[in-house]
């Protein structure tokens, strides 16, 4: 499942990267690097509401062993200084976790938030770095998920349009 999700998130990159880079880019779809790194591949869509505002829709798929967990989650960015994407942002975001403990074949729900400040970087033909830190908290029943407060750090790739 987890190489489906990589598989999908790298052929809509592809799908994007014949379109033209507009000057003020609009649109972003990223995803981590490290994705076979713990067992964890996210991905996230960002669409711009103008001045210097925009949302988040985020996707993550868990993969630890014997406990299988898909995530899905909305956010609110803003950017300090120009109108443009290429900026320092605060976000925060809220995600609705849905987790499979394949062993014991018991369900868990989750529910995690975060807050974090960044730097988006947007290069010549759209291709776009990401890099930031916060934290995060997460509210759970379930002992494979992390719960109370986390670091979050964030790397990731993309391209935007």
């Amino acid at each position: 499942m987890k190489r489906m999700f990589c598989v999908l998130a790298i052929f809509l990159l592809l799908l994007m990267l014949p379109n033209p880079a507009m000057a003020h880019e609009k649109k972003t779809v990223m995803l981590s690097p490290f994705v076979y790194l713990g067992g964890h591949a996210d991905i996230h869509y960002e669409r711009s509401l103008g001045n210097r505002r925009s949302y988040l829709i985020t996707g993550e798929l868990i993969d630890n062993y014997n406990f299988n967990a898909l995530g899905l989650g909305l956010g609110y960015r803003k950017y300090f200084g120009r109108e443009n994407f290429s900026h320092a942002f605060g976000e925060g975001t809220m995600k609705l976790i849905y987790g499979v403990d394949e062993e014991n074949h018991k369900h868990h729900l989750g529910l995690s938030t975060s807050g974090l400040f960044g730097y988006k970087w947007i290069f010549k033909k759209g291709f776009t770095l990401e890099a930031g830190a916060g934290v995060g908290i997460h509210f759970s029943k379930n002992p494979y998920m992390i719960q109370g407060r986390t670091s979050t750090f964030r790397l990731k790739m993309g391209y935007s349009w």
